[in-house]
């Protein structure tokens, strides 16, 4: 396992030193990382999500803004030579697991704010995001940081299965009754019944929420409740669905699962036309969680000698807005709740042409009496480290305002992680307009230094204060100028 953080490049690139043989130096620990292991890291370095994805078979889950370029985005970069050589990555975040022959290779992006043993920031904004209690947090040197992720992944995809119910699947029951409607089973007949002959054995097929694809759910759901018993239980969607998974599973047995994961109709992709949109990706995921118990998830041959890939990827930027939306999208914020961009539907867009063309989706912005397209304050939600916000970034929010004549705009930062970080001053500016064209104002925020090395209770109430400093940022435009005119 290569265990790295987001957003190190450059002169803050992760260095690998070789000292001896397949001995390294990394970040003052010593590794071991095999001639196999560097070419298959070798040879996916550049590689970017859109190629990860297109070779995985269906592995690979990504969580990124619909207008996010896949494209373009490399998981990591290696710079240099085997002797001495730099890992560099951007804003994406999780595992990557390779495999080739004999050679297995993992590498992990955690968050460059969980510098401690647990991954406290990760998980909280994952808790906020899917709407559950903050679960325990995960030690990010060993493998249940990806049991995490996958769990989170799973709740996302089985919270939004309650949009078409329960699945139904036609599975084939067997009987030993005088209720005879079906097959008759005629050996198993003769075996059961002989002499009496006082029952029938058969079978018939039903079409019912007692069949092997929501057995392999409730495996999964099973798995995920030992670990994080609260995670599904305080979502409200899941919770529902979870409920009447169990009450239409009488035959699901604990021990059943080898069963479960032989049976072709999970091992199979998911082809209805009405259940497949929801229920094949969380069939997929679901096998994912249960590989340690022996779930194929690859659809090659082990010895074809193609890579195997699976894994679940977030872009930070991504994590980052839609955690801000937690908190500038509620309905109970002064000034009325925000609108968030959704690019994936096409909804909340502003256009710069008429009628209608050119749309662009500004992260956030304050509707004026209900009005979209007109608004007093737009923010631009930033994830990025803050030596690498170039003016373009500045640029795009000025635009945004012109466009709906907002007369106030910013930035929202994490928090520094480095000293030469050079984000955009918090206090605010006002922006050179012509004269006479009234009083406009550029204002950011930023969170403040993390408790990441506290403990848990200590991260959550310094999470919460920053997120109440954040509401009386986001205060209407109005507000903003009079408390500002009381402090001069």
């Amino acid at each position: 396992m290569i265990r790295l953080y987001d957003n190190r490049f450059g002169e803050y690139g992760q260095e690998f030193v070789r000292t001896d043989g397949d001995k390294y130096t990394f970040s003052g620990k010593d590794m071991l990382l095999k001639e196999d292991a560097f070419k298959l890291l070798d040879e996916f370095s550049g590689v970017t999500v859109k190629e990860l994805q297109d070779e995985s078979h269906g592995n690979l889950i990504v969580f990124a803004r619909e207008d996010a370029d896949l494209a373009k985005l490399p998981f990591y970069t290696l710079v240099g030579k085997r002797d001495k050589f730099r890992l560099d990555t951007g804003n994406l975040m999780g595992v990557l697991s390779l495999r080739k022959g004999d050679t297995t290779l993992k590498v992990q992006v955690q968050s460059r704010f969980d510098t401690g043993k647990e991954q406290y920031f990760l998980n909280y904004l994952l808790s906020r995001i899917y709407d559950v209690s903050f679960t325990q947090p995960v030690s990010s040197s060993d493998d249940t940081f990806w049991d995490m992720l996958l769990a989170f992944v799973f709740l996302w995809r089985f919270s939004e299965a309650t949009t078409v119910g329960l699945y139904k699947q036609y599975h084939r029951f067997e009987y030993n009754d005088l209720d005879f409607r079906g097959r008759l089973d005629l050996d198993r007949h003769l075996k059961r019944n002989y002499p009496l002959f006082d029952r029938i054995a058969y079978s018939r097929r039903e079409n019912t929420f007692d069949n092997p694809f929501n057995h392999l759910l409730r495996h999964a759901a099973a798995k995920v409740e030992k670990k994080w018993p609260s995670m599904l239980e305080s979502n409200p969607n899941a919770r529902e669905l979870l409920t009447l998974l169990k009450q239409n599973t009488p035959s699901w047995m604990p021990g059943d699962i080898q069963r479960t994961l032989g049976h072709k109709n999970t091992l199979s992709e998911l082809r209805h036309p009405y259940f497949a949109e929801y229920y094949e990706p969380l069939r997929q995921v679901s096998c994912m969680l249960l590989m340690d118990e022996g779930a194929n998830v690859f659809d090659t041959p082990e010895n074809s000698g193609e890579t195997e890939i699976s894994g679940v990827l977030f872009d930070g930027a991504w994590l980052w807005e839609e955690y801000l939306a937690t908190i500038l999208c509620d309905r109970n914020l002064k000034g009325g709740p925000y609108l968030h961009a959704d690019p994936s539907k096409r909804k909340n867009a502003i256009y710069a042409f008429s009628p209608k063309r050119g749309p662009l989706y500004p992260d956030f912005r304050r509707p004026v009496n209900g009005d979209a397209s007109r608004c007093d304050i737009v923010l631009d939600a930033k994830y990025k480290r803050g030596d690498s916000i170039q003016s373009k970034d500045l640029h795009q929010v000025l635009c945004y305002m012109f466009l709906t004549g907002a007369t106030q705009g910013g930035l929202i930062f994490p928090p520094k992680t480095d000293e030469k970080d050079s984000d955009t001053a918090e206090n605010p500016a006002t922006i050179n307009i012509p004269s006479g064209k009234g009083k406009y104002t550029w204002r950011c925020f930023s969170f403040r230094q993390l408790k990441t090395d506290e403990g848990g209770e200590a991260f959550i109430k310094n999470m919460q204060a920053q997120e109440e400093a954040l509401r009386s940022f986001a205060k209407p435009p109005k507000d903003f100028d009079k408390e500002n005119q009381s402090k001069e």
